[in-house]
């Protein structure tokens, strides 16, 4: 594998991921200062959600769709796997 500067696609799927995390980070941040977010019970990763579609609507934020169609594809099959892969309780 490549992993020189010229695959773009490479490096746009790791800043993809990073611009992933930096915004569960800030969810996480505002959802522990702020009392109506603690209080409201919003998962961290809803209102990073949120958040992505504030930044993608008002162009601060450009993520690609088709990368977070994968994305969520693939979280959601390996989350049924998970489930599937637990021991039931006695």
């Amino acid at each position: 594998m490549d992993f020189s500067a010229a695959n773009s696609a490479l490096w746009n799927a790791v800043l993809q991921f990073g611009l992933l995390a930096a915004l569960l980070l800030l969810a996480n941040v505002l959802r522990r200062k702020i009392s109506f977010f603690r209080k409201s019970l919003l998962p961290t990763a809803v209102l990073a959600g949120f958040l992505a579609l504030i930044f993608r609507v008002t162009g601060l934020l450009n993520l690609e769709l088709g990368f977070m169609e994968m994305i969520t594809y693939h979280s959601i099959a390996i989350g049924f796997i998970a489930m599937s892969l637990q021991i039931p309780d006695k």
